[in-house]
């Protein structure tokens, strides 16, 4: 078992003991070096680019939560759905798991 934030439970394979990181800043350093960290950068700069500090983005999204409201919840409330809705759909999804596998729930049932 390996992990990297138990440097008890850590063993490096025979002949790699020198080569592998001991710490976890040494781990951080090995990381900030590497090729992932390149690539981890380079598609949070992207992501960054794309949607941080995007007003258009952000009226979309809005105008896309209010699409979404249902007509009986208040527009103000930070829930599409009310809480009877949300119980009438569960219910209908349990019916329809009970009717998909009949001979499951009547074995369970005894």
């Amino acid at each position: 078992m390996f992990s990297v934030t138990d440097p008890l439970s850590r063993s490096a394979r025979p002949g790699y003991e020198q080569r592998v990181p001991r710490t976890a800043a040494e781990f951080a350093e090995r990381f900030a070096a590497s090729e992932a960290a390149d690539e981890n950068r380079a598609d949070m700069d992207s992501y960054c680019m794309e949607f941080v500090g995007q007003p258009q983005r952000a009226l979309a999204y809005k105008q896309s939560v209010q699409a979404e409201h249902a007509s009986t919840q208040s527009k103000r409330s930070a829930y599409t759905v009310s809480v009877f809705m949300q119980a009438r759909a569960v219910a209908l999804r349990r019916i329809q798991i009970i009717k998909g596998s009949i001979a499951n729930t009547v074995v369970n049932i005894m």
